[in-house]
């Protein structure tokens, strides 16, 4: 699905596999449902504030997005948060959809 649109499939490319994909597909499962699991109102999106929360609750997400679970209103942590959050939200709608969440990990965890 979205790693078909940005390209990451290796079905088809040089040295790909099946096994690869499937690999892929279940990370790809398992990000969906860390972005669900923050999407508390299940509306289909994130804003800043149910990441924050899931962030105090959810040491998963942490590690995930690569901040931390505590993000005060003023600091470095903010500042991280800040970034990150605008490095997501790819048509700055102030909204993290899906895909974008997808793309973000992705980006930080390569393969």
């Amino acid at each position: 699905m979205n790693w078909v649109r940005k390209g990451r499939s290796q079905l088809g490319q040089k040295g790909g596999s099946w096994e690869a994909a499937a690999k892929r597909h279940v990370w790809e499962t398992e990000i969906l449902t860390v972005f669900k699991a923050a999407d508390k109102n299940q509306n289909g999106f994130l804003t800043r504030a149910e990441i924050i929360r899931e962030l105090r609750s959810n040491k998963k997400i942490g590690a995930l997005l690569h901040l931390p679970s505590n993000i005060s209103s003023l600091g470095e942590s903010q500042a991280r948060f800040e970034e990150a959050f605008q490095k997501m939200d790819i048509d700055n709608n102030k909204k993290i959809e899906p895909d974008e969440f997808l793309i973000f990990c992705a980006e930080l965890h390569p393969e």
